[in-house]
């Protein structure tokens, strides 16, 4: 964008964020000005067509940034007001001010983790749209994962224990996100949350499950394999079995030795 273009939309994005007192007409103006960058010609998404749900404004990649930067800013003046804003911004049903909810929630400060606890209750479920559960895990639970990490551990335990497998591969993407996040350091009680899962293994839950492995893996090599010994010695299931020469590829040549003496 032309550097005039540029400060003219930071210009219209201040002019908005003076209304931000007012939650109606902060929310009425930041969806208008929307519709005036909505560029129908960009794909902004890697989703397929069945998996979109929602329509998107397909805004340009510096309209997003300048208006979540501002959001940002607004949420840490006015944490209170924020609440409203992002109960409306999420009751429209696009992709943008709901990504811009997420924003908004996962940066409100500590005194509000009981709202971000209920809300990623409500919000991540498996009829959502995809993009818009995996922006939730990764956004809107930043505070939780840093400030309030037991209440995080008791969410994602919530979803591996449902008896439905989606919600239990949402809980496995919560997972591969705590593990990608340099601030955590609690690793070990990663293991033992898939451990039952990967001792149960279904051919749904493989794909997260790799990936979730495979972040282990890349950052713990040595603990992963002496994760996947102790899974060896506790079943004798093929498909426990099948699952872990598929996680083989994820370490080097040495230690992918060491685990298929035990395959």
């Amino acid at each position: 964008m032309p550097a005039a273009q540029l400060s003219r939309l930071q210009a219209q994005i201040q002019s908005i964020a003076t209304q931000f007192g007012h939650p109606k007409v902060f929310v009425r103006n930041l969806l208008h000005l929307m519709e005036m960058y909505s560029d129908r010609n960009i794909q902004t998404s890697t989703y397929t067509k069945t998996e979109i749900l929602i329509p998107s404004y397909r805004l340009p990649e510096v309209v997003i940034q300048q208006i979540e930067s501002q959001l940002i800013n607004l949420v840490e003046l006015h944490p209170t007001t924020s609440l409203e804003v992002i109960d409306s911004l999420w009751q429209k049903a696009y992709f943008e001010p709901r990504y811009f909810a997420a924003v908004m929630i996962g940066n409100l400060p500590a005194d509000f983790t009981d709202f971000t606890l209920s809300h990623l209750e409500n919000w991540v479920n498996p009829k959502e749209e995809k993009r818009i559960v995996q922006a939730v895990l990764k956004i809107s639970s930043q505070q939780i994962r840093h400030q309030a990490f037991h209440k995080w551990i008791i969410l994602i335990r919530s979803w591996l224990n449902h008896p439905g497998e989606e919600y239990q591969q949402i809980g496995l993407r919560a997972i591969k996100i705590s593990i990608d996040d340099p601030q955590i350091e609690e690793i070990p009680l990663f293991y033992e949350l898939i451990e039952p899962i990967i001792l149960n293994v279904s051919l749904a839950l493989q794909k997260d499950l790799l990936q979730t492995f495979s972040s282990l893996a890349h950052q713990f090599p040595k603990e992963s394999i002496a994760f996947l010994k102790s899974i060896l010695e506790k079943t004798e299931s093929a498909m426990v079995r099948r699952f872990i020469r598929r996680c083989l590829p994820f370490f080097d040549d040495e230690l992918q030795n060491t685990l298929s003496r035990q395959l």
